[in-house]
């Protein structure tokens, strides 16, 4: 995949909520679990030429995914508010079971 310029580098959320699920039986609403948030810095230091890599590896069986944008860094190149995810990757499923680790990521506690 390839950025579409530097403008995505300017529109960073200043958090992502990251839930997974799998889709309910006989067409019934997925049921979602709340796994926790990445944070991102603004990055106006750089003068938005640096990118954060996150990665979040999951353990538990899902097949859908759900990202929440929150509210994005203030800065002079986003006059919209917008917000970006300029790179993904959804690798396949691994076979074998494999204990998952969350890197970069904060675990908040279930309500």
């Amino acid at each position: 995949m390839r950025r579409a310029g530097r403008r995505c580098d300017a529109q960073v959320a200043t958090r992502i909520e990251v839930y997974v699920g799998m889709p309910g039986p006989g067409g019934a609403p997925a049921q979602m679990k709340r796994l926790g948030y990445l944070s991102f810095a603004s990055n106006e230091g750089s003068d938005f030429k640096a990118r954060e890599l996150k990665s979040v590896h999951v353990a538990t069986p899902a097949q859908l995914l759900r990202l929440v944008f929150h509210k994005c860094h203030i800065n002079k190149l986003n006059i919209y508010n917008q917000v970006g995810l300029p790179c993904r990757s959804l690798p396949r499923p691994r076979r074998e079971n494999g204990s998952g680790s969350l890197t970069d990521f904060k675990r908040t506690p279930a309500v």
